[in-house]
């Protein structure tokens, strides 16, 4: 059985706003700030594209705060789900105290 790609751009669609919803809901919860990552489900799409097809994923973080710069969702979704390793490369080492 095979989708067409409407079918396919729909149930994205779908499940991208039901996580965008409890990903809101979460930090809500916890009593956080607004989520300050991109919520346009074309740019998701890319990247999910892309990573399905990598063999290593790099993302760079500034290393002043590179835990508010690493995505934990990331992590979860390339090491877990996809099960690629996924380097983390540190930003702007010249910045920080030794």
């Amino acid at each position: 059985f095979e989708d067409s790609s409407r079918r396919v751009h729909h149930r994205e669609s779908k499940m991208f706003g039901r996580w965008l919803k409890e990903i809101k809901e979460k930090i809500a919860d916890a009593g956080g700030y607004a989520a300050a990552f991109e919520q346009n489900v074309q740019v998701w799409r890319q990247l999910w594209r892309v990573l399905e097809r990598c063999d290593v994923a790099v993302t760079i973080v500034d290393s002043r705060s590179p835990l508010m710069h690493f995505p934990p969702a990331l992590l979860a979704f390339v090491a877990r789900q996809l099960r690629k390793p996924l380097v983390v490369v540190l930003n702007k080492v010249d910045a920080v105290a030794p």
